[in-house]
């Protein structure tokens, strides 16, 4: 790829970005603007509106024959009282005569079968006569609330019920304000009820109940903002990439210019890397100025109105920063879809279902008891919106981190080589049609795997592993098989028969010699000696250690060790050195050792979903990755992968080994044994080197 044009091309968009008004409009005039304006307004109408609901003096009814006191605290809190209105003479004698029966009290929440309970008493309470009689006067708004209370005497509890309408705001505003009145005239009558008696205070009430929230002021802040904030900032991020993709794939095919840029001497991945470019820096500008302008925006509410709204900077730097992949999906994907479209109208049509799809999984945070989990942290621009979420409140593991940060980053990289594709299908760019098999290149004859190809079939793994691990219902031993030959295995047999690949060189399927394969078997003695180095510096959690134990069945007693081993050490020796070596690293050969070894052992790692498990795991990667290179064979590595999670599988399973480490109280292993693992491992990769394919026949 020749750089030099894809900066020109770059330039280029950037120039007509800052001559189109509606792109500027939407990029940094409505940031700086609109939030202002909303919020300040939105936050003063809403203290105006208690102020007025406050002041205004809401109507109550009275039934029945409420205390004196009751009344007059009534009155003294803004409230008309209107006693008997609207009561027939034969509602009112039944009233006193205590014929009517009060309304049961509703059952808790943790009651079994609480909903349908609920709604069963409402039924009730709709047939009583007393709300058949008071819901008129509420809904023709004669009153806000009815207050009906049932006859009890000095020492028997007095039942009182306030009738309100949920749907009207004044009546909800003035069911709150009775409630509290009522509330103070029960103190008030317990305390008189004490000192006639002679009894201490508080007898009555024998327990006094309190709450108070324990989340610090920057807590509160980050939940009321985290709340909304995720949708709003991939709402204007994908705006702003809207306008701009629409414009330079469908805008262009309208006015032939598209046409053109095609006609001169470059390539069709450096004319997307440029617009991808642009697009992607238009969104990460218009994301900074909409953060900036809420910052000022909730700083000005907090400090104007004394509430806890404020964020560090620290903390918008984080969002800003974890919205740059989604950033980068959201451009590729809209780059991609904008080219099918014949001219800018139908590029609009395309598009806007595409944003709003965009934008719905960001919307779900805004819904209450929404957190991270197995299948949130990999679910595309949810995952980022609920990690801005985790971030502002302080909750964000390590872990979901990592995991949405890889899946963000896995699906705007297909997004990007999706849209590559696109860009390389002359027929589209002219206003002609192509088929699905000629877009993604299905049916024609490849020699080999490029890299790209092999980091796109990774990123497509990688949401397969992830929606994989959410199936947790699941038998552990099924899930374990679905994961292995159905997520891994699977697509490295699909890619390789649907493009006509051959099999045996692309997989790697040679026999390497007896040097290697003893190579393999010394790297696999030693790998998990070499590799507790490293776990002594980030020792995993203890859910972490679980969770691993439970993937290699140590507490199940039900399953032979034969068939765990099969699960947790032949399986994966096989199903991913086939992906990892045979595919990935044989598609990334053309990079040379270093960055083929690298690159192959960082996805390796970054597969196993763990952030602990990501270091330990990649040196594995790098000595495996060289047995592959020097044998060219994905046997050696076969070997070592299956023998590393074999002995892993045995410290945990096999009871003289478990016996050993608990009887030595073993937390991490000895460092003299992950020095003489060191030499062993040294040694595999040495006779690897030394008896290396010498011809060029035995290296293909």
């Amino acid at each position: 790829m020749r750089w030099n044009i894809v900066l020109s091309i770059f330039r280029k968009e950037l120039k007509e970005t800052l001559r189109d008004k509606r792109t500027l409009t939407f990029m940094l005039a409505l940031p700086l603007l609109l939030y202002p304006m909303m919020m300040i307004g939105l936050s003063r109408f809403q203290r105006d509106m208690e102020k007025e609901s406050t002041a205004r003096t809401a109507k109550v009814i009275l039934w029945g024959e409420p205390a004196p006191a009751l009344e007059a605290a009534l009155r003294q809190n803004n409230f008309a009282v209107v006693p008997g209105h609207g009561t027939p003479a034969p509602l009112a004698a039944e009233l006193e005569q205590g014929r009517v029966r009060p309304f049961p009290s509703l059952p808790r929440e943790e009651d079994k079968d609480a909903d349908k309970k609920v709604e069963q008493l409402r039924e009730e309470a709709g047939r009583s006569p007393v709300v058949l009689l008071a819901r008129p006067l509420i809904l023709d708004r004669t009153a806000d609330v009815v207050l009906v209370v049932w006859p009890g005497g000095a020492s028997a509890q007095q039942e009182i019920a306030v009738l309100f309408d949920s749907v009207r705001q004044d009546s909800q505003r003035a069911r709150r304000r009775a409630q509290n009145v009522v509330d103070d005239y029960r103190e008030q009558l317990l305390r008189q009820r004490e000192q006639q008696r002679g009894l201490d205070a508080g007898f009555t009430r024998g327990v006094r109940q309190q709450a108070r929230d324990v989340a610090p002021p920057s807590r509160r802040s980050g939940f009321g903002i985290g709340s909304m904030l995720p949708f709003l900032r991939l709402a204007i991020s994908a705006t702003a990439g809207f306008y701009r993709a629409v414009d330079t794939t469908a805008g262009e095919k309208e006015r032939n210019t598209l046409q053109t840029l095609l006609c001169a001497p470059v390539r069709a991945v450096e004319i997307v890397s440029g617009k991808f470019a642009a697009i992607a820096t238009i969104t990460t500008i218009a994301v900074g100025a909409n953060i900036i302008s809420l910052g000022m925006t909730f700083g000005n509410i907090s400090s104007s109105a004394g509430m806890s709204m404020a964020l560090t900077p620290a903390q918008y730097l984080m969002v800003f920063a974890v919205l740059i992949p989604v950033t980068m999906f959201t451009s590729a994907l809209f780059l991609a879809v904008g080219v099918f479209a014949k001219d800018f109208k139908d590029g609009q049509n395309m598009l806007t279902p595409v944003m709003m799809l965009t934008m719905m999984p960001a919307a779900i945070t805004m819904l209450p008891g929404v957190e991270p989990n197995a299948l949130t942290v990999m679910t595309p621009c949810l995952n980022v919106a609920l990690l801005i979420k985790t971030l502002l409140v302080g909750e964000a593991r390590p872990d979901h981190i990592f995991l949405t940060l890889v899946s963000s980053v896995a699906y705007a990289t297909l997004a990007l080589l999706f849209a590559a594709r696109v860009f390389e299908r002359e027929s589209l760019l002219t206003g002609g049609k192509d088929t699905a098999r000629g877009i993604f290149g299905l049916g024609t004859d490849r020699k080999e795997v490029t890299p790209s190809l092999a980091f796109a079939l990774f990123c497509a793994v990688m949401a397969m592993l992830f929606y994989g691990n959410s199936l947790s219902k699941i038998d552990i031993r099924y899930l374990l098989l679905v994961i292995q030959y159905g997520c891994i295995l699977a697509p490295v047999l699909l890619l390789v028969f649907a493009l006509r690949l051959p099999v045996r060189e692309t997989l790697a399927l040679r026999w390497p010699g007896l040097m290697p394969m003893v190579a393999g078997l010394l790297v696999g003695l030693s790998g998990l000696l070499v590799s507790s180095l490293v776990i002594r510096l980030l020792e995993p959690p203890e859910d972490l250690t679980k969770a691993i134990q439970k993937v290699m069945l140590v507490d199940r007693t039900d399953v032979s060790m034969w068939w765990i081993f099969f699960l947790a050490a032949v399986s994966p020796g096989i199903c991913e050195e086939l992906f990892f070596r045979g595919l990935v690293q044989g598609g990334f050969r053309k990079l040379g050792l270093a960055a083929s070894v690298v690159l192959s052992a960082l996805l390796f790692g970054v597969a196993h979903g763990s952030v602990y498990r990501m270091l330990p795991v990649t040196i594995l990667g790098l000595a495996i990755g060289w047995l592959f290179w020097h044998s060219r064979s994905v046997y050696p590595g076969m070997i070592a992968h299956a023998l590393n999670n074999g002995i892993a599988v045995s410290t945990m399973t096999a009871t003289p080994l478990r016996d050993y480490v608990l009887e030595h109280k073993l937390r991490h292993v000895p460092l003299e044994w992950s020095a003489a693992g060191l030499v062993v491992m040294a040694t595999g990769l040495w006779i690897a080197w030394r008896f290396r394919p010498r011809t060029a026949e035995d290296h293909l």
